[in-house]
């Protein structure tokens, strides 16, 4: 996997993903603030593996080759690696690079 951008902002936010605990490939989440305007402000988060990918190399032909996750009963064939899902799944426990929309 290629280095990430030491220039990512950390949201100030806690996400949360409504996965159930078999999921293996989180790569959505939401969060919730409350502003001091009484409004509310809802985050949609998105993993953003792209980030630790290069074009042209192993992980990059991989997930070309794949093009999807493809789900079968009782088994499944993810579109990148378990290394790379691991690195950036928005499971809980630590900082991941994600695309966040804020409305």
């Amino acid at each position: 996997l290629g280095g990430l951008p030491d220039d990512l902002p950390e949201a100030a936010v806690q996400a949360f993903s409504i996965d159930d605990i078999t999921t293996t490939e989180i790569d959505d989440a939401f969060s919730v603030e409350h502003l001091a305007d009484g409004r509310v402000r809802i985050g949609v988060h998105i993993a953003a593996p792209a980030l630790g990918i290069q074009r042209g190399d192993e992980i990059d032909a991989i997930a070309r080759a794949r093009l999807s996750t493809v789900y079968m009963p009782g088994d499944k064939i993810t579109m990148l690696p378990d290394s790379v899902v691991d690195a950036f799944t928005l499971a809980e426990g630590g900082l991941r690079p994600a695309l966040s929309l804020y409305v």
